[in-house]
């Protein structure tokens, strides 16, 4: 079993620094290229472009965060008379992925025509789907990259990549408006060769002792498999329920509009983007207070700030949106209002993430599974009602209530969980930062 020694605290402040602060560099950079695009691009051609971001991304949330939550757990408790070294886990999950891979490529061979007559209304094609499979893979095999280097507790590389990935995405678009190439497929191939780059960089350097020299193991193969089902259930429900709404505004009304709303999302993403980042600081404490039944009074006070932040952070939107305008194209303008409509459940995600879903995670992590199936025939209907009749704004309206009701269940839950065992489980050793 691996050993976990427990960092002291300003030790585990730096490492958090060192993962946080990239990301945080990251996540600016992300919005950057957003707003650069918007400026070159027509809604039409941006729209295709957020349609293979989205199914990219869709990726990387469900099988990326699937395999990679279950790698860190396998490694972090290997038995090595199991054959389940830290190394041996961490090639399985590189070949899941691939697998997984291989499986939607077949697929999109035999519906690729489906989703560009459904979705696209024929603008895009064959080759712009294929692009988004091979993007979608490479990020996959980065984010094993950072998961070697996550086990390894090399944190400042860990934030490097993130760095450098997104620092190249930045000059590959910058190339691209220079030149007069700004299109959807050869942003597609600049996403693609970001994280290829750096993944072959790794591999034929610290990842050899991974990718060339591990052997393989179908027995830790199918235990990797075994422990991601329940994860890949629970993330797949997840992102689709996240990321239905730009689809449904495609097949629903047309690629230009799903540029546009797409052009609100941008920005909307920004307040759940920083609560993702806040959960590396605030998850590695939740069962240790839980533990001395201190994880109450813990989570009164950071929910009520976090609170307190967004309904101060909406009432100043309302005020700097109008003067914010020049931010955006003029044909990008219905985007503002749409992005008002959406801001709601940004918050809520932006309240939610650090804190309430992570300790659900731990401690009743069957809960947003359920809660996402059971609605998910409810949302789809509303989306089928909504966005015919009023467009973006329908769809805007959906999402933003999801995001919200599901912000409120999940902290009823949380509070319901504390308040019926204050404390029943011991604190965990060694906490793990995670690239979630």
């Amino acid at each position: 079993m691996v050993a976990i020694a427990v960092p002291s605290k300003s030790r585990f402040v730096q490492q958090a620094t060192l993962v946080i602060l990239p990301k945080l560099l990251a996540g600016i950079g992300t919005a950057a290229i957003g707003l650069v695009l918007v400026r070159f691009m027509s809604p039409t051609s941006f729209g295709v472009l957020s349609l293979c971001l989205s199914g990219l991304l869709m990726m990387d949330g469900l099988l990326g965060s699937a395999f990679d939550l279950a790698a860190v757990r396998m490694a972090t408790a290997s038995d090595e008379e199991d054959g389940d070294t830290p190394h041996s886990v961490q090639h399985s999950c590189m070949l899941l992925k691939v697998g997984a891979a291989f499986v939607a490529g077949v697929l999109l061979l035999l519906f690729d025509r489906v989703l560009l007559n459904k979705f696209f209304g024929g603008y895009g094609n064959g080759w712009l789907l294929l692009l988004t499979l091979l993007a979608g893979t490479s990020v996959l095999l980065l984010r094993s990259t950072q998961i070697y280097f996550q086990l390894e507790r090399r944190f400042r590389w860990y934030g490097m990549i993130d760095l450098g990935h997104n620092g190249l995405k930045c000059v590959g678009v910058y190339w691209l408006i220079s030149s007069g190439r700004l299109e959807p497929g050869n942003v597609l191939m600049v996403y693609l060769v970001a994280p290829s780059l750096l993944f072959l960089l790794w591999a034929f350097g610290a990842g050899r002792v991974i990718v060339s020299t591990t052997s393989f193991s179908p027995k830790t193969l199918l235990r990797m498999f075994g422990q991601a089902r329940w994860y890949l259930l629970t993330f797949g429900i997840g992102t689709l329920v996240a990321r239905a709404d730009l689809w449904l505004v495609a097949r629903y009304t047309n690629v230009h509009m799903a540029g546009v709303y797409s052009a609100a999302q941008m920005i909307a993403i920004i307040p759940p983007m920083i609560g993702t980042y806040l959960s590396v600081v605030v998850s590695p404490r939740v069962m240790p207070l839980f533990a001395s039944g201190k994880l109450l009074a813990f989570t009164t006070r950071v929910q009520t700030s976090l609170l307190l932040t967004s309904v101060l952070g909406y009432d100043a939107m309302l005020v700097l949106i109008p003067r914010l305008s020049h931010l955006l194209p003029a044909r990008f303008h219905d985007a503002l209002p749409v992005f008002l409509v959406l801001l709601p459940g940004s918050l809520a995600g932006f309240v939610s993430f650090p804190l309430t879903l992570t300790t659900l995670m731990f401690l009743r992590p069957r809960f947003l599974v359920g809660l996402d199936a059971a609605t998910l025939p409810i949302i789809f209907v509303a989306y089928a009602v909504l966005v015919p009749r009023f467009g973006m704004i329908g769809a805007a309206w959906v999402c933003s209530s999801v995001a919200l009701g599901r912000a409120i269940a999940a902290q009823l839950m949380v509070l319901f969980s504390i308040y019926r065992s204050p404390v029943t489980a011991p604190a965990r050793r060694g906490p793990q930062l995670t690239g979630t």
